[in-house]
């Protein structure tokens, strides 16, 4: 547990963080959305949806906006006084619902990011609303731009 403890300090720089926390969920989500394409096969993607988007929708526009929806909903789940991974949990399986009904595979494919945004997010916050928008954008666009441009 100890390798993702910098998930929780905002002791370092912040361009480290999000590359550091793009290749933790990069190393997590790959294989285990490898294994179930494998698995489950092309029934459970949407592999011609991403065509559909435009590049600048889908790494500036949607982060942007999710993020921002991420703060109401992380509000809301803080008032039954859940910990900062709790919180995350939560706010993770309401992402991976929400983003099911593009695809089954990245409803469950964005599971582990929308934990680590969630971490993110309220980590960064203790310091300021635009420190923690920012470094959340930062992974979730990341993240984006790899998916649209694999």
């Amino acid at each position: 547990m100890r390798m993702f403890s910098f998930l929780f300090h905002t002791n370092q720089s912040k361009i480290g963080y999000v590359v550091k926390s793009y290749l933790l969920h990069a190393c997590v989500t790959f294989p285990l959305v490898l294994g179930a394409y494998y698995i489950w096969g092309s029934e459970f993607a949407d592999l011609d949806g991403r065509q559909e988007s435009s590049l600048l929708f889908l790494i500036i526009l949607a982060p942007a906006i999710e993020t921002l929806l991420m703060v109401p909903i992380l509000k809301l789940i803080q008032i039954f006084n859940f910990d900062v991974v709790m919180t995350s949990v939560i706010s993770a399986l309401t992402w991976g619902v929400a983003h099911t009904l593009n695809s089954v595979l990245n409803g469950f494919g964005v599971l582990f990011l929308f934990f680590v945004l969630s971490i993110s997010y309220l980590t960064w916050r203790q310091k300021s609303f635009k420190a923690a928008f920012w470094v959340t954008f930062g992974i979730h666009a990341l993240n984006n731009a790899v998916v649209f441009l694999s």
